[in-house]
């Protein structure tokens, strides 16, 4: 169990009663996971009308980012709960709904609806340089696919699976609360990582050093963005990973680490992270997945199965 400390103040982790008590967090947090030019919205059917066959979709909540003009499908899942068949088939279902015109003019209606009754998300949209035509602008943005995001309470392996079988480009981020021991007032911390690298998060809360384990070394480090860093750094110095075994990634859409630092769709990297030897490695996922993908990526390199753990 992880624990926090804080000017001498212990925290220790918070369980959720529901998943509508963690959505209502990242709501409030939406700038923080999403970005400055964030602008969230809660979920809404999209779809045939309720009791009618057909497709339909109701996410727990959807993220237009302004100055980037992307949207994100917003699912917030506890890792108690199977998370892969629901999100498949949600995200199925509403890609479907998606694709049916009338179905996306309905999803701009209600955001353009929700954007006239806020004066806060006017002002929002203002500063981002949105002063006119805010229901072309919204259009233009929702005829985009859409990309996915999935906020949960702790690291499953189900996410990898996930990410492997959503067509919409996909990424995901742990959400933690801590609350002081023996306290249950309000006062809590929040520890969760920033979506899209563009946006300057702020100041990030003070964190104990955390231990690496592997192939029998033990190193140091102090952000999950550097256990794929510091793996990649020991296979290439010892020669286990050679340019002839890259690029590579742990399925079709992206890679771990390449030559450049695009994915094979074309895409740039969230978190590119530079090598010594000048190759590029792919940061962006939480600690557990970036332990899964280290562990994977040793395998690749005819190690075996070599146990990857940290502390």
């Amino acid at each position: 169990m992880t624990v926090l400390m804080k000017d001498g103040v212990r925290y220790s982790p918070y369980q959720y009663k529901d998943e509508s008590e963690l959505q209502d967090l990242v709501e409030i947090n939406a700038e923080g996971i999403f970005g400055n030019d964030a602008v969230f919205f809660p979920g809404r059917r999209i779809g045939v009308p309720r009791g009618q066959k057909g497709a339909k979709g109701i996410p727990d909540g959807f993220v237009v980012l302004l100055s980037r003009k992307k949207w994100v499908i917003v699912e917030v899942e506890l890792s108690s709960h199977s998370i892969h068949d629901h999100v498949i088939s949600q995200v199925s279902r509403f890609s479907q709904a998606w694709r049916d015109i009338s179905s996306r003019k309905t999803l701009v209606d209600s955001f353009y609806d929700e954007y006239k009754s806020s004066h806060q998300i006017m002002d929002k949209f203002e500063k981002n340089g949105v002063k006119e035509e805010v229901y072309r602008f919204i259009s233009s943005v929702v005829e985009n696919e859409p990309i996915l995001s999935i906020i949960i309470d702790e690291y499953t392996p189900e996410l990898n699976e996930v990410e492997q079988t959503v067509k919409f480009e996909t990424v995901s981020s742990v959400f933690r609360t801590y609350i002081i021991d023996g306290v249950s007032g309000p006062v809590s911390i929040f520890e969760f990582e920033p979506l899209f690298t563009e946006v300057v998060p702020p100041p990030p809360l003070p964190r104990p050093k955390k231990s690496l384990f592997f192939l029998g070394k033990t190193v140091g480090y102090t952000h999950s963005k550097e256990i794929p860093v510091i793996v990649a750094e020991e296979l290439i110095r010892t020669g286990r990973l050679k340019e002839s075994m890259i690029p590579w990634g742990p399925g079709k859409k992206r890679y771990l680490i390449s030559k450049t630092p695009r994915h094979p769709s074309g895409k740039d990297f969230f978190a590119a992270m530079k090598l010594s030897n000048g190759w590029w490695v792919e940061t962006h996922a939480s600690e557990g997945n970036n332990v899964s993908l280290v562990s994977r990526l040793i395998a690749h390199c005819g190690l075996g199965d070599t146990q990857v753990r940290v502390e």
